[in-house]
């Protein structure tokens, strides 16, 4: 009997601190926090939003501009496709090489044909945008005005690149997750 006792104790004891360390140790650190940035709040944001507002309009059919037929200006159901690929180009006037993250807002029914597109060959999406933002950089004064510049540019290079006669504008927004300035 005193054989077992002490070999319980032995195995136990250890096990027995581990756990009061871990107790300690888990109740002094400071909880867990998320760590997302600004972009990335926007899109979950703005993800949300279109979900909330498609749900509460029944999702009924819209032309390009997001209105239906009976001229009511509903917004269009979107999925939001990101782009893997940074977006970079090397822009003297802002002193570097400008990388830019974007995510398209793309019609919800139109999204399997535009990922498969952007997936298949991301370079021919690429290309393009980076001689738009080299285009759009020249005119912007600074990061600011460049940021503010974008978001257009890069629609009007995307859908030229990936419209056509059934859906001339499959992309609906483009919203900058990063934008980014090297030296």
């Amino acid at each position: 009997m005193q054989g077992n006792l002490y070999h319980f104790v032995g195995a136990m004891l250890p096990a027995a601190f581990g756990l009061a360390l871990f107790g300690m140790g888990h109740l002094m650190l400071p909880p867990a926090v998320p760590a997302f940035d600004a972009a990335a709040r926007a899109v979950a944001a703005a993800v949300a939003e279109e979900g909330d507002a498609a749900a509460e309009d029944g999702a009924a059919p819209t032309d390009e501009a997001g209105g239906d037929a009976s001229g009511d200006t509903q917004p269009q159901p979107r999925h939001y496709v990101r782009i893997q690929e940074a977006v970079s180009s090397s822009i003297p006037s802002l002193g570097g090489i400008v990388q830019v993250q974007i995510a398209l807002a793309v019609p919800e029914h139109q999204r399997n044909a535009i990922l498969a597109t952007i997936q298949s060959r991301p370079e021919d999406l690429i290309t393009p945008l980076s001689e738009t933002l080299r285009v759009t950089a020249e005119t912007a004064p600074s990061l600011e005005a460049l940021h503010d510049l974008l978001p257009e540019a890069f629609r009007a290079a995307v859908n030229a690149r990936l419209g056509d006669d059934a859906l001339p504008a499959p992309v609906l927004e483009v919203l900058i997750v990063s934008l980014l300035i090297s030296q």
